[in-house]
């Protein structure tokens, strides 16, 4: 990812138009993740992906935009810079705007003893016997860049892990059979009933059934 985001940068810096300034910062992670529920594996898998944000500089305007690494990297950028040009030419000067102009280039990478996500599930199913376990563990390397068309290049990477997980009692449980409790994995079951009240508070009208329109405001004594 290193290699393939200093490339990216590179490249968008040669097609820069005079005056032009170019940041970019590099967000990416590459990671084995289980998820689980009853204490037993509901899902796992790998992930590899990578995030850009572009912020051009032009006569003290700027503008940003992100997007996610694919297979068509530099077009997709090179699309994104051509429209960035077009917005610095509707927005007013920042008198705030700040930027190094000194190129200081600097390189981490922190290297830990991860289990594998095999070891790690074995020994996590084996705690959860007899207990409703639900949670998830992740754990791979997590990567942060920074590079800029004046030349300098910044790279962080440190290999992590999480493991976020809940014990459930059954006499806390409110859910059906099926044990579904609401939409949404974590469940949004008062997001209706909060909005319902929020419409209450703000108008005074009790509205008992959705969806939530404006006619029913006007139609409710």
């Amino acid at each position: 990812m290193k290699a393939r985001f200093f490339e990216l940068a590179e490249r968008l810096g040669c097609v820069l138009q005079a005056g032009e300034m170019l940041l970019c910062e590099f967000s990416g992670e590459r990671s084995d993740f289980v998820r689980f529920n009853r204490g037993k594996v509901r899902q796992a898998g790998s992930v590899e992906q990578g995030y850009v944000s572009l912020r051009l500089i032009r006569e003290r305007r700027q503008a940003s935009a992100s997007l996610a690494l694919g297979s068509e990297d530099f077009d997709a950028s090179r699309a994104a810079l051509d429209e960035l040009r077009g917005v610095l030419d509707d927005v007013p000067e920042d008198p705030w705007l700040l930027f190094n102009e000194t190129p200081h280039s600097a390189s981490s990478e922190r290297r830990g003893r991860l289990v594998s996500a095999d070891a790690a599930t074995e020994e996590i199913i084996a705690a959860a016997q007899g207990q409703d376990l639900v949670g998830i563990y992740a754990g791979g390397t997590i990567c942060r860049g920074f590079a800029n068309s004046l030349g300098q290049r910044n790279w962080h990477e440190v290999d992590s892990f999480n493991f976020d997980w809940s014990l459930c009692l059954e006499v806390d449980k409110a859910v059906n059979p099926a044990g579904i409790k609401g939409l949404g994995e974590l469940g949004n079951v008062g997001t209706n009933a909060a909005v319902a009240n929020a419409v209450f508070h703000a108008t005074g009208v009790r509205v008992r059934t959705l969806p939530i329109r404006l006619e029913k405001l006007l139609e409710e004594p």
